[in-house]
């Protein structure tokens, strides 16, 4: 998973390249958008369902039916979490493949994610992690099965409160948490941070496909 500051970056990225008509529809509950674009990861904090929310980012397209009938059919807050949903997996699906092939080289697949975060956080002149974004949980969390089939509310909420855990931590260690990069995996963030930018347009194309 890309850390979920790229993420959001990343969602609302594609949220300003679409048509407006588009982007408003997607867009009518940002508390609900923005926790889509976590997509399974609190699932991951929580032990019911962590193996399955792990291995499912290589299989989620058996839920890219449900996440588009959302988009187009949903409520507000339905529709808003499954477009971000869509563009979480859409965003791993883009750096997961180098990521993977790195690690078989011996770089730290967390540490360059997290040094990705960071990155964007300083272009955009944020010194300190922000907390986890957890605003509207309650509103989302009966429409978990959209990102992860057989969740349910209450491990999605489980999941996001060990996830505020883990974020906490990492606020208040800020870089250092990462340890020291080498530099070949100082390179790959690099790489990476080019991928995210470039994997907008692609994207919102792909999506108007979909959708529009």
């Amino acid at each position: 998973m890309a850390d979920g500051n790229t993420h959001i970056y990343f969602g609302i990225g594609v949220l300003a390249a679409l048509p407006e008509r588009i982007s408003q529809k997607l867009a009518r509950d940002m508390d609900a958008f923005y926790l889509g674009l976590q997509g399974p990861d609190p699932l991951i904090f929580d032990p019911r369902t962590q193996k399955e929310a792990r291995g499912f980012h290589k299989r989620w397209e058996v839920a890219l039916p449900g996440l588009v009938n959302a988009m187009l059919y949903g409520g507000e807050s339905m529709c808003s979490f499954a477009a971000g949903g869509y563009l979480h997996y859409v965003l791993d699906d883009i750096v997961h493949p180098p990521i993977w092939a790195w690690m078989k080289e011996g770089c730290n697949h967390m540490r360059m994610e997290l040094a990705l975060d960071f990155m964007i956080l300083a272009e955009e002149g944020i010194k300190k992690m922000p907390r986890l974004f957890t605003q509207g949980r309650k509103r989302v969390a009966p429409y978990a099965y959209l990102i992860l089939p057989t969740a349910t509310p209450n491990q999605y909420l489980t999941g996001l409160r060990h996830m505020q855990v883990t974020i906490d931590y990492l606020r208040q260690r800020g870089p250092a948490a990462l340890g020291r990069l080498t530099l070949a995996e100082q390179e790959n963030v690099r790489t990476l941070r080019r991928l995210v930018d470039e994997g907008i347009q692609p994207t919102t194309q792909r999506l108007l496909e979909l959708i529009g």
